[in-house]
């Protein structure tokens, strides 16, 4: 799994770099409400991935490896939408001050349509990244 891993981690890092390069400076956020959907289901994968590598890189421990499969790919969607609220909140924050600066108009922040969109794709690659890598074990018996 680990080399796997790396180079999802890698790809998707590159990938999700280039396509918000793109977005930002080449106004594709602008001309595209929906430009953020492959983003987002890119950056859910991308943080299962780094989730794995770095569990399996450096905090090996029962926790985590007596688990069955069900239960480990849960933990990790679990952490991608705890990244994903996370990133949401940096979201609003970034807008709102935008609005405060008066670099945008009030009113054209996030709507609740597209944050909860937003934490659907992060769920979804997250839950890929935990599908591809995380093999299967039978539970422990008691």
């Amino acid at each position: 799994m680990g080399k796997n891993i790396r180079i999802a981690t890698v790809l998707s890092t590159f990938l999700i770099l280039t396509l918000h390069m793109g977005g930002a400076f080449g106004g594709f956020y602008e001309a595209r409400a929906d430009f953020d959907i492959p983003l987002h289901l890119l950056g859910g994968f991308w943080i299962g991935t780094l989730l794995l590598f770095f569990y399996g890189s450096y905090a090996r421990g029962a926790f985590f490896e007596d688990r069955d499969r069900a239960t480990r790919v849960l933990f990790l969607v679990a952490f991608v939408a705890l990244i994903g609220v996370l990133w949401e909140f940096f979201e609003f924050g970034v807008s709102s001050l935008s609005v405060l600066l008066g670099h945008a108009a009030p009113g054209t922040g996030q709507t609740y349509a597209d944050t909860l969109g937003d934490l659907a794709l992060d769920l979804v690659g997250g839950s890929l990244a935990g599908v591809f890598f995380i093999r299967g074990k039978p539970a422990l018996k008691n």
